[in-house]
């Protein structure tokens, strides 16, 4: 299939360039054709072009797409088929593992180390957390209690290079490192929230079951439902905490229900009832910058301290059992990546780099491909970059995913004489279901809503559907 024009200037651009690639707009085809152009026009090697997608089977997808389309317009390439099966191209976890294993003195990790998964990590992590508490001075909790300063060390750990980096700056801008130091925590109880199987259950029986209007259990639902949307949106989240602890349980008339659907959804609405509390309980969703006085900076250096001694404690254990957690190999990379040595290493060995799903990529993650890439360096010429994704399509934001690396990165390829490519024309579906789905989001999505075009005009014949059906029918 050849190239729409949008695709071609995506794949076959000269430079650098950022593509968002609205949905349905052929992604992987266009993400195989750019690699190919890197072969085919660049003169580059399978090893020396890096693609990092956002999944392991996005990978494998992604490798088989380019091998098939090497054997039928490269036939006679058969080098270029040997070495994409030792090419890199994986995910952006499994890149920073490289990073870490061919540099582990630079990374400050063990020079063999295995994976502990997230299954795992979550109660290994909190019982060394638990030692390290139980060995720091005792004056630190004359200033900090002791589940206050849990709770805070919990959620910094998660991102230690840009904890450290705030806290190098106490005591001079107190105000502003607290107001890090508070969104972390915020961010750590959302995830915890957010990925707790019972909140996407409740979201589930509440939004399929329903009671008659008026029925005072319906009027409950009604509010959990409105709740949890609020939160997840964190749009006024004390209200809406407040309105879901105030939902009274164990009223409502079995009249109003179908059979089953009363009890159901009064167990739903307890299940969410605890969940919220212990959101509540913390104290951190709604923690504002104005909270902060000087108390707060009376505490933030035993803060700091605390946060030193659980990171070196929680660094020497890993060291001695050789594991690692995924959030570890991000920290390792980027720590090698500080030697302009390691640097240089990666520079020779990578001519291209292709990302997908960009507009999930956290700042981290955006840190890795800035140092592999040289694009925040203008003493030297950057490797070249494609960047793919889309803004309306970032669902990871509670697990510190932040769409503005993607606009960042796109602002600067384009600075630097790069190109930014808009793929709108879809081919999942017809002209008049387009239309309509661009009428609906335009309003919502507003400044970062993109029209997508059709393929095609004509929706599927209703004839023929049903002829289809009905054949389908006799079979069975």
């Amino acid at each position: 299939m050849p190239l729409t024009p949008q695709q071609a200037r995506a794949a076959l651009a000269p430079g650098s360039v950022a593509v968002t690639a609205g949905a349905g707009t052929g992604k992987t085809f266009v993400l195989a054709e750019r690699y190919l152009y890197y072969l085919r026009d660049r003169g580059c090697s399978p090893l020396e072009v890096v693609a990092a997608t956002f999944t392991d089977k996005a990978a494998q997808e992604l490798k088989s797409r380019i091998r098939s389309f090497v054997r039928a317009q490269h036939p006679d390439r058969l080098d270029w088929l040997a070495e994409l099966e030792a090419a890199p191209i994986s995910t952006l976890h499994s890149l920073a593992k490289r990073v870490c294993e061919e540099h582990p003195d630079k990374a400050d990790v063990p020079a063999s180390f295995s994976i502990i998964d997230d299954i795992e990590a979550p109660t290994w992590i909190a019982e060394q957390i638990g030692e390290a508490l139980a060995n720091l001075p005792a004056e630190i909790y004359d200033v900090v209690p002791y589940s206050q300063l849990k709770t805070a060390i919990e959620a910094l750990i998660k991102d230690p290079i840009s904890v450290r980096r705030a806290f190098d700056r106490i005591p001079e801008d107190w105000e502003q490192v607290w107001g890090e130091i508070a969104e972390q925590m915020r961010d750590r109880v959302f995830t915890e929230l957010l990925d707790d199987s019972r909140w996407g259950d409740c979201y589930y029986v509440l939004n399929n079951t329903f009671g008659k209007s008026g029925d005072k259990l319906e009027d409950g639902r009604l509010t959990g439902l409105a709740g949890m949307a609020a939160i997840e949106d964190r749009q006024d989240v004390q209200k809406y905490l407040d309105a879901i602890k105030a939902i009274k349980t164990g009223v409502g008339s079995a009249k109003s229900w179908p059979p089953g659907d009363k009890e159901r959804v009064n167990s739903t609405l307890k299940t969410l009832k605890e969940l919220t509390k212990k959101v509540r309980e913390k104290n951190l969703l709604t923690l504002d910058l104005g909270e902060a006085d000087q108390g707060l900076a009376l505490k933030l250096p035993y803060v700091c301290q605390a946060f030193n001694a659980v990171y070196e404690h929680l660094r020497q254990a890993k060291h001695r059992q050789r594991i690692l957690t995924f959030e570890d190999l991000e920290v390792g990379a980027i720590t090698a990546l500080e030697s302009a040595e390691v640097r240089a290493y990666y520079r020779d060995r990578f001519q291209a780099f292709l990302v997908d799903e960009f507009q999930d990529t956290n700042p981290v993650q955006a840190q890795i491909v800035n140092a592999l890439t040289g694009l925040n360096n203008p003493q030297i010429e950057p490797a070249s970059l494609t960047i793919v994704g889309d803004v309306k399509q970032s669902i990871y934001s509670f697990r510190r995913a932040d769409v503005s690396v993607f606009l960042d990165f796109s602002d600067r390829i384009k600075n630097g004489g790069g190109n930014r490519v808009e793929m709108s024309l879809c081919f999942r579906t017809h002209g008049r279901l387009i239309h309509q789905i661009n009428q609906i989001f335009k309003p919502l999505l507003q400044d970062i809503h993109q029209d997508l075009d059709a393929s095609r005009q004509d929706a599927p014949d209703d004839r023929h559907r049903w002829r289809c059906s009905r054949s389908m029918r006799r079979r069975g």
